[in-house]
């Protein structure tokens, strides 16, 4: 008999030592990211400079012109206001630190009490590292998603006042965090709802819907700023979102700490799927109480529901995702099949399986996602600064593509004028309705005269011309793209294509001379803001 005990009993302490190393590993991860994520780059910038606009109701204006509902932008608006502009990638620190600690709260009083596989699944996925901590809403979003998840649960087993209170307080946040968190919701709400219905609990089920039709109704003040967003945002929304393009997205954000993560993914999905439906036809199978029963129930139930409302919600917007458009989805699926798979931990066998399963996969991963940890959001904060000591208030600077105005932005502090291809009027944010203005003029090429103009007169007198971002240099025998005319303009590729062209073209003909400039490397760059920096200088007539 004291042998029968002493398996579990040290079962048990390898899972509480593993736990804990794993935690430690995680929030190394942040503290690299803290240490080398580098200066915000172009979405966060947006959100910044909106957060920070004079009036509350200035941000509410131009709300339309960021990815989320208004609550991340008042909290970044309460942090600047604060602690001052230089401490964001500290607030993204501690948001991450919220996720962690959120999946650790949610589990505290199940039979293992360590969540492993969310641990592995979601706290060590780089895209929610990196986005998570940045200085947009998504971890933000994640964190109360997660704190949410064990609320709803409460409310549809064991419901108290404090309990519905803290409910609905943090449904409410959440789906002001995220959109996509209104999705998420539905799905706690239903997964709650299946469990009451099974125990003809009314009254909790009254509870849930409450809960969800009272986050529901909050929403409803950002119809007229969706509204305004459609009236431009078909330049960016895609004709053939499907289930392919969803799982080659999904599966992309899965893979980012490795391929082998895809594979785990898919077979803990199904896993967790099979052992939910399982217990509810056979709960001895795994020796599983009621209450376990009832949370597989509630678990299997946001799990196929969460994804396919997700999938829907994302077709419906249609937009070329990324992966961070899938963290919150990740959270709800790994904090779903975390509980689902936690009942194998009722046998020892199962206990035994989930540390074959998590403990090779996190050293097969770990060197991946520490390298991701790594990498720096953004070199234009760098190129800002070179800007700032070596410019001349009579140079020209030209910013290529447009949307990397909005990070140059908010680093640059030199006197010299600049402006972006195509040029526009407001920086501050992704103002995609001014580009679209220009995409249809009558005659689009014409966009570019007055930056045209700048630089001929800019090299003429003896000034440097500074290109941040690649142009397109036009071999000798090879023509210029054609861009859409007036309404026929719909995507945008064509045109930033065609203006860099243009802008590459013009200083061929008529600049001596054009330098790649060096930027100093503080460390790996990430994908999305690793930007070229260029010098022109001198003028000659074309065909000399």
């Amino acid at each position: 008999m004291s042998g029968s005990g002493q398996l579990p009993h040290t079962l048990g302490q390898i899972e509480r030592g593993l736990g804990a190393l794993l935690l430690v590993l995680v929030v190394a991860l942040h503290v690299i990211l803290l240490l080398n994520g580098g200066g915000l780059w172009r979405d966060e910038a947006n959100t910044v400079q909106l957060a920070n606009l004079a009036t509350l109701g200035e941000v509410w204006k131009y709300l339309q012109f960021d990815s989320f509902p208004i609550l991340w932008l008042l909290v970044v608006r309460a942090w600047t206001a604060a602690l001052g502009p230089d401490l964001y990638r500290v607030l993204g620190f501690l948001v991450g630190l919220g996720i962690v600690g959120a999946l650790c709260w949610n589990v505290r009083r199940t039979l293992v009490p360590v969540p492993l596989f969310a641990l592995l699944l979601l706290a060590f996925n780089p895209a929610l590292i990196r986005y998570g901590d940045s200085v947009r809403a998504y971890g933000f979003g994640v964190l109360l998603f997660l704190v949410t998840f064990g609320l709803v649960w409460k409310v549809a087993t064991a419901p108290t006042r404090r309990n519905v209170a803290a409910a609905t307080i943090l449904a409410l946040l959440s789906v002001h965090a995220l959109y996509y968190n209104a999705v998420l919701l539905l799905a706690l709400c239903a997964g709650g709802a299946a469990v009451t219905m099974r125990h003809r609990q009314w009254r909790r089920l009254g509870l849930l819907v409450a809960i969800g039709g009272i986050a529901a109704v909050s929403l409803l003040p950002y119809v007229s700023t969706i509204q305004a967003a459609s009236e431009w945002n078909g330049g960016i929304r895609i004709p053939n979102f499907d289930l392919a393009w969803f799982w080659g997205q999904l599966s992309r954000t899965a893979a980012s700490s490795g391929e082998m993560m895809v594979w785990v993914w898919v077979a803990l999905f199904f896993a967790g799927t099979a052992v939910g439906i399982c217990v509810q036809v056979s709960p001895r199978w795994l020796h599983a109480s009621d209450e376990q029963a009832d949370r597989a129930l509630f678990c299997v139930t946001v799990l196929l529901v969460g994804t396919l409302g997700y999938f829907i919600f994302l077709k419906i917007l249609s937009y070329p995702t990324q992966p961070w458009y899938y963290v919150a989805l990740l959270a709800l699926m790994a904090m779903s099949l975390e509980f689902l798979l936690s009942l194998l931990a009722n046998r020892v066998f199962g206990r035994i399986l989930r540390l074959l399963v998590v403990v090779p996969a996190v050293l097969l991963t770990f060197g991946t996602t520490a390298e991701q940890a790594h990498l720096r959001h953004t070199n234009i904060d760098i190129i800002a600064r070179q800007l700032e000591k070596a410019v001349d208030p009579q140079d020209f600077i030209l910013v290529n593509y447009w949307y990397y105005g909005v990070s140059f932005q908010n680093h640059y502090r030199g006197k010299a004028p600049w402006t972006t291809v195509p040029p526009i009027a407001d920086h501050r944010f992704h103002r995609y309705d001014l580009v679209i203005d220009q995409m249809k003029r009558p005659d689009p090429a014409d966009a570019l005269k007055p930056s045209i103009e700048q630089i001929a007169a800019a090299l003429r007198t003896g000034h440097t011309v500074w290109i941040v971002g690649a142009v397109l240099f036009l071999r000798p025998e090879e023509k210029a793209l054609e861009m859409p005319r007036g309404e026929d303009a719909d995507q945008e590729g064509p045109y930033f294509n065609a203006w860099s062209q243009q802008v590459g073209r013009f200083l061929q003909e008529h600049a001596n001379r054009i330098d790649r400039i060096l930027v100093p490397a503080t460390g790996p760059m990430g994908p999305y803001e690793n930007v070229q920096f260029l010098r022109a200088q001198g003028w000659k007539e074309a065909g000399q």
